[in-house]
């Protein structure tokens, strides 16, 4: 089973996505502030990490490069809700970029593509 962590600071957004992603057969780990990213990475060692841009006042574009920095197998998918934040999503070595508010389905194919992408890479 794929793991996922999300990082999000709209509560409702992170519980929502929470369960919509249980309930289509992903782990899941969830949260909403910059002082618990390291620990659940280091811990969960999830697959894809849902990363909201703007998390209560830090950037996520430059919490991406930090987790990519040690972790470049993991996936990164960034949200916003500001089209123009999402611009060049691949400077900051993120995956892919979804704009909010997002299709369920589009989230899914996303995630399930940035899987199957990572399932065929051989060392």
């Amino acid at each position: 089973m794929a793991k996922i962590l999300i990082i999000e600071g709209d509560t409702a957004l992170l519980e929502f996505l929470s369960i919509f992603l249980k309930r289509n057969d992903f782990q899941i780990r969830a949260v909403s502030l910059k002082n618990e990213i390291e620990f659940a990475v280091e811990d969960f060692k999830p697959d894809i990490i849902l990363l909201d841009v703007l998390l209560g006042g830090y950037d996520g574009r430059q919490i991406c490069r930090e987790i990519k920095a040690t972790n470049k197998l993991v996936s990164v998918i960034l949200l916003s809700t500001n089209p123009k934040l999402l611009e060049h999503y691949d400077e900051c070595d993120a995956d892919d970029a979804i704009e909010k508010p997002f299709d369920n389905e589009n989230i899914l194919k996303t995630i399930r593509r940035l899987l199957n992408k990572t399932s065929t890479i051989t060392y």
